[in-house]
This record gives structure tokens, sequence and C-alpha cells, in this order.
């Protein structure tokens, strides 16, 4: 990294900051234990036992639900304490001469977003103990420096990064810039590809959102995510306040559903409308003219797009296109729906610090450090909250932190939620050496396998690709259940951002255009009118390649 990109990276709070390092010390004291799970990835045995934890936790019953298609144990608390203790376990089957690959010495550079950078570097330590022979540097940068350079590289050819995270609407841009094929490497050169490598155990939507482009494979997702509704567990379960909420509303205060029930939660814990509130804000919004306003919006039209009315007026959702298009590609938001939507954000504003002028990081900042009583985040800041609210004790943050779906709207007697997707997958760079390519690849595998997935739940706060995964009972203990099963619940009804490679065009046109309409600097309807015409434009130039 050259000084001017230190700079950026430095100075620059960026909509998807990695935790702080004050507060991954305090989980990784609490969860650290799980390490020794990278042990069993070489491993030859069946079922190898690896690190035992104990964690203190409420006595639990285990349920069995189905989440999509997906069949996820979940356990209900009861009120007794105990010490439970838990062993996380392997599930390698081949023996280690079958996948572990022999590799020439190559130097492999892995150019990473912030939120994925520590994982990333504790994965590079542990495959390098495996394969001396590879050297792994991981590069961070913030994400409005990633991109650029990403594309800057595949499309010179010079193969200076090797490695990259794929933010997953930017799959068709990477692919067009020239990505490798994961299809050919692995065609090529099937001595490296790891007979436990499960494809199938990938969660299917975001793995085919994230990783594939028109039937081929160009990625492995290093975690999935999206946006939840975080909010002070604390007030909303204290009697007296309760009882003022029913008081001024006549209604029961709980974790709003609708993002009208919100509005009126949020007023309650605004100190300007009602100067009881513990709070001085109701709620951390951010609609900065950066890359957050794509998928911030997301959050409320996504619920118009995919309602049961949506469906019938705009067709069934396309990944390529997104929730922005109809299934045919035709930007739909210029209309009743679309002028719902940002009515609803509209009137949200008055309860937030400083809409405009927040991004990620001064969300995250106003939650943590109690100014607010809602945030909408993703997961990666929970350890955040911990450390602001709880001073790093996870047990005490679950009293104190709640964690709930992204409100939505009722269609047809229909609560329909969708938060906005998000997450990385890993690529490779399709311009390098045969011995970099091969070394790229396995370290791919390494870093999105079972047993690493896991890791960068338990201790680095990234959720699980893997839905073997989502079973484990130290998966959804070790930091939050609530966050966990809101996760697994949420993961099959989201919104999704287009993957089409004019999406950075889309961005640089609409960031500002879509702040101009929500702030009513432009009339309502003119904006959306206008900003639908802009992105359509660019929109028409994409050739679906499935159809």
């Amino acid at each position: 990294m050259n000084d001017k990109e230190e700079s950026i990276f430095s100075r620059r709070i960026s909509r998807r900051k990695a935790l702080s390092t004050a507060a991954k010390v305090g989980i990784a004291g609490v969860v650290g234990v799980v390490v020794g799970a990278v042990g069993g990835y070489l491993a030859g045995s069946a079922a190898a036992p690896l690190k035992t934890t104990t964690v203190t936790q409420k006595v639990t019953e285990t349920v069995t639900s189905t989440v999509g298609a997906a069949t996820v144990t979940q356990t209900v608390e009861r009120t007794v304490e105990r010490t439970v203790t838990a062993t996380v376990t392997a599930t390698a089957t081949a023996p280690p001469s079958a996948w572990k690959p022999k590799l020439e010495p190559a130097e492999i550079t892995v150019l990473s977003s912030p939120d994925c950078a520590d994982y990333l570097k504790y994965a590079a330590e542990e495959f390098m103990k495996i394969y001396p022979q590879i050297k792994v540097e991981v590069v961070p940068l913030s994400w409005e420096a990633l991109y650029p350079k990403i594309l800057s590289d595949l499309q010179s050819r010079t193969g200076v990064y090797d490695v990259f995270t794929i933010d997953v609407m930017t799959l068709g841009s990477v692919v067009e810039a020239g990505a490798a094929c994961f299809d050919d490497i692995m065609r090529k050169w099937p001595d490296i590809v790891d007979p436990n490598l499960d494809i199938n155990d990938f969660e299917p939507t975001y793995y085919g959102y994230g990783s594939v482009w028109a039937g081929k494979k160009y990625g492995f997702p290093v975690y999935p995510n999206h946006m939840f509704l975080y909010y002070r567990k604390d007030y909303f379960s204290d009697p007296k306040i309760q009882d003022q909420f029913k008081a001024k509303t006549g209604k029961p205060l709980k974790p709003p559903e609708t993002w009208e029930e919100c509005i009126e939660v949020a007023r309650f814990f605004t100190r300007e409308y009602n100067k009881d509130s513990p709070t001085e804000f109701g709620i951390a919004l951010m609609f900065p003219t950066t890359h957050t306003m794509m998928y911030m919006v997301l959050n409320w039209l996504g619920p118009f797009r995919q309602s049961p009315t949506g469906i019938e007026k705009y067709g069934k959702l396309d990944l390529y296109y997104g929730d922005y298009c109809t299934w045919d590609g035709k930007v739909w938001f210029a209309n009743e729906d679309g002028e719902k939507a940002v009515k609803l954000i509209q009137e949200l504003l008055p309860y937030s610090p400083d809409p405009f002028g927040s991004d990620y990081g001064e969300t995250v900042a106003q939650f943590s450090a109690g100014m607010t009583a809602m945030c909408p985040q993703w997961s990666v800041p929970y350890g955040d909250f911990v450390k602001g609210l709880a001073g790093g004790d996870l047990m005490k943050a679950r009293e104190i932190i709640g964690v709930t779906m992204i409100p939505g709207i009722v269609d047809r007697g229909q609560l329909v939620r969708k938060p906005v997707s998000g997450g990385w997958a890993l690529g490779i760079n399709g311009a390098i050496s045969d011995a970099e390519m091969r070394a790229a690849f396995v370290f791919a595998e390494f870093a999105t396998s079972k047993e690493m997935d896991l890791i960068h739940w338990t201790k680095f706060v990234m959720p699980p690709a893997r839905m073997s995964n989502w079973v484990k009972p130290e998966a959804r203990e070790v930091l939050s259940p609530e966050l966990f099963e809101t996760y697994a619940a949420s993961m099959r009804s989201l919104s999704y951002r287009p993957k089409i490679p004019q999406e950075p065009e889309m961005e640089r046109i609409g960031n500002p255009m879509w702040q101009d309409i929500i702030a009513g600097r432009k009339p309502l309807m003119d904006g959306l009118r206008e900003l639908a015409s802009e992105w359509q434009k660019l929109v028409d130039k994409f050739k679906h390649p499935e159809r």
C-alpha cells in the first residue's frame, strides 16, 4: 500500500469500517477458544475433536425449524443458569494426502475490505503454517479505495493483487474486468480441489448472488451479511418506560415490525418530543452521498418490490437486476410505491442525529454511545456495541442490546420485511502465474472452509456462509443467540442491489440524487422520475447472460 492509500484508509470512516481494535480484543478474550478448530482443516481423521470451551448460559432446550431450504436447530431459553461445555468438531473425511496438494513456492497478495481484513490476516497466518513455502500478504483498503483498485488491476492485467474480496453486488464488474473463473481453475488442476469443499453447503441464494455469473463460479463466499435493527433491549423491557409509551400511544412498547411502527417508537425515544426519553434520539440513520446510500434505500423499497402486490406489478425478482428493477430490467420506483417508500424514510428523519452527515462509522458510534434507542446496521458492529454499551461483556450485552429484523410493510395482511443483503466473496485475478493461481485457489478454499467459516463468526463477528454451521450450538451461544437467530431467520428474505457491470455508475449518479430526493431538495416525484430515467439508460446497456 502506498502512502496515499494508507492516508485514505486511516482518515476515512468507511461505511464498512472493521471492528475497533478494542472491541475485537474484548470479544477475542471470550470466544478465542474456538481458534483450535483450524487444526482440523487438514486433519485426516473423521469428526476429529477440537478445542473445548466453557460458556455460562441459560439452560436451553432444542427446537428444530426450517428456514427456507435449510433445517436449522435453534434453542429456547429457560430461567436456570449453568455452565455448558461445547466441543467444536471437524467434519473432514479425506486423508491429508488426498487434499493437501503440492504447491510451488509463491507469494500472493490479498486485497481486502476493512471488515474482512483481520479475519483474512488470521487465515493467512494459519495457512502459512500448513504451506510455509507460500507467503500471503493481506492489504486492507477502505471500500472507496478498494473497488477502483481491484478494477484497475484486473483491467490492466498487471496481476499486482492475486486474491481480492468481492462485494457481492460488484460481481458483474469484476467478471467483466478479468476475474478468474473458478470452474476453469478446477478443470485445469483437479489436484488442488479439496474433496471436502462441499459447495452445496454454502447458503444457496447468497452463493448464487455473490459468486456465480452466467452459471460459472467466480468466487467462494467469505461471509454473507444483511442489515439488522439493533435496539436498546434494556429500555424496551423497562416497565416504567413501557408504561410511558402505553400512556402516550395506547400501544405496548415492542421492537417495531413495520416502518410505521418504527416512526412512532423513534419519536417516543427522541427527547425533543418526549422530555422523559432515556436517549436523545430515536434512531441512527445514514443517508450520505456515498456507497451507503445505494444499500440503505433498499430497506424501504425492497418490501414494496417483493410484496405480493409488488410481485404482481413487477414480476419475480431477478438477482442480476435486483430490487431496483422489474424482472425484465425496468427501473420501477418512479410511481406511488416509490413515493410511499421515500415518505416513510422522510418521516423518520427528525428522530435521527444527523441522517445526511452520518455514514457507517458515525451511526455505530451514536448507538454505541447510548445516543439512540435504535440503529439499522450490519452484523460486524455488534462488537462495537458490546464494547460501548456493556464494557465488552458478552453475557451482559444480551440484556442490553436487542436484535431484530429490519422493519417492513404490511401488504394484503402479510408482513413483508426485506433487509438489504451484503457480504463478501473471495475472487482471484485472471492475470497471474500458474504457481500464484494454484496457491491463490487453495488459500480461497482454506479461508472459506467449514472450520474457518465457524471461526470467522465466533471470533470476528462475520456470519457463517456454511449452512452446516447454522446448527452448531457454539455458533448460536458464543456471541448472541438473538443475533444468530435473527440472521438465520431473515437470510431467505432479503432485498438485493443490482450486480450488473453498470452498478458502479448507477451508484455514482444515484447517490447524490437520492439524497436530494430524501432531503426534499427536489420535488419527490420529479426526483424519482429523473433518477429512474438516468438509471434506465445504464441498465439498458446490460445484456442478460441467461436470457
